[in-house]
């Protein structure tokens, strides 16, 4: 004699739904967020360097502002006008190099184009550390 006893679950309403949905996406943010500022201050600041395409001043204002959100730190130096950037180099007379441009791809693209350096680096950072391209873009 098998009686098979049907077990009722309890339905949720939409608004128990909505709260599950709106609490697992916030869980969600919360760890992304806990995440980046797990990440040890150096390579936060090397991430949003290498993202942004910025110097290290600015990624380190950058952090500061978003509370060391790494994503929201290089959004928010990418969509900022990046007038800093030149008064910066011209008091400290040097200017930002990735860390993926090396210093001999440098002195080869100035070496074939008889360009400055700086005019080589931003060659390099257009061709994405291309040599070829970079020496091609500067002699055409």
């Amino acid at each position: 004699m098998n009686q098979e006893k049907s077990a009722e679950i309890p339905k949720k309403t939409s608004s128990e739904e909505k709260f599950t949905t709106t609490k697992e996406s916030n869980n969600t943010t919360e760890n992304k967020k806990e995440a980046s500022q797990q990440m040890a201050p150096g390579e936060a600041i090397k991430l949003v360097m290498e993202q942004a395409k910025c110097t290290r001043v600015q990624a380190i204002q950058a952090l500061r502002q978003n509370d060391r959100d790494i994503v929201n730190a290089i959004l928010s130096v990418v969509s900022e006008p990046s007038d800093e950037a030149p008064a910066e180099q011209a008091e400290n007379n040097e200017i930002f190099i990735p860390e993926w441009i090396k210093n001999e791809d440098i002195e080869i693209v100035m070496l074939q184009t008889q360009r400055k350096r700086e005019e080589a680096i931003e060659a390099l950072r257009q061709c994405e550390g291309d040599i070829v391209n970079a020496i091609m873009a500067l002699t055409m």
